[in-house]
């Protein structure tokens, strides 16, 4: 952090925390992740950024849905950040953010919530990046499997694997 220089107004500091964030999150660090994520939020108020609006919006989200079990708070982080990602033009992040939006709604036992946005996605799909591909064939493959469809279960269960093995997964699992 010490190198980072301010000529672009602090944006490649909010950068390096943030990325300082995921790389906690994966090593399951949690206490490290919320205190990182806290400081992109706190970066993001100082930039007075969309996108890094957006990004840290994301971030409380996921620590909303994966620590705390908050899905209600989470849906909220993950809908501001699907609107500043929106008007950002950044269609990729505003898909894998709804993506998650979905898999609140599956977990919730809203299971014609999840249809719905799972139609949404289906509109979406072009701007996926490789691992929402993949998270997102699962993701089919269990909503398919709650209402009871174990045929295009199976279909999205082959796409979900094939995708995970071509992101270099031999088992089929994902550490993205």
């Amino acid at each position: 952090l010490a190198l980072c220089d301010d000529s672009d107004g602090g944006r490649w500091h909010f950068t390096v925390i943030h990325e300082l964030g995921w790389l906690a999150y994966v090593a399951g660090d949690v206490a490290e992740t919320r205190r990182r994520f806290q400081q992109v939020l706190e970066l993001s108020q100082q930039l007075n950024d969309p996108f890094c609006s957006a990004q840290a919006h994301h971030c409380l989200g996921v620590i909303l849905s994966t620590y705390d079990d908050d899905n209600e708070q989470a849906h909220d982080m993950y809908s501001i950040a699907a609107a500043e990602y929106k008007a950002c033009g950044r269609m990729d992040l505003y898909s894998e953010v709804r993506f998650h939006v979905q898999q609140l709604s599956v977990r919730r036992g809203d299971l014609a919530m999840a249809q719905a946005g799972q139609e949404e996605l289906n509109t979406l799909t072009a701007y996926f990046p490789m691992h929402v591909r993949a998270w997102y064939a699962s993701a089919q493959t269990e909503l398919c499997i709650l209402m009871q469809r174990p045929g295009e279960a199976l279909t999205h269960a082959a796409e979900a694997l094939t995708r995970f093995r071509t992101m270099g997964n031999r088992n089929g699992e994902c550490v993205v």
